[in-house]
């Protein structure tokens, strides 16, 4: 059984290996959750990216956020969704 910081390591360097967008790994943990049947850890990161303005040489940082579903018995990162927040 992996431990919660373990699960979190694995999803941030899952998305480290596959998007390379990312600025400075300015990783925030946002959520945390071991679902009812324990079967897996769910990991909500957020992150700076870089999102074009159509200028030339113009670029700001956005923040993403993204869900990672991970197994508890090995750590494998199975599923990243993204995950949208909703207007309060």
């Amino acid at each position: 059984m992996v431990t919660i910081k373990e699960a979190i390591r694995n999803s941030v360097h899952f998305l480290n290996e596959i998007d390379e967008s990312l600025l400075n790994g300015d990783f925030l943990v946002e959520e945390v959750e071991k679902t009812e049947d324990n079967v897996y850890w769910l990991i909500t990161l957020s992150f700076l990216s870089e999102k074009r303005t159509g200028k030339k040489f113009s670029m700001l940082a956005e923040r993403k956020f993204k869900i990672f579903k991970v197994t508890a018995s090995t750590g494998d990162v199975v599923s990243m969704k993204i995950r949208e927040l909703e207007a309060a």
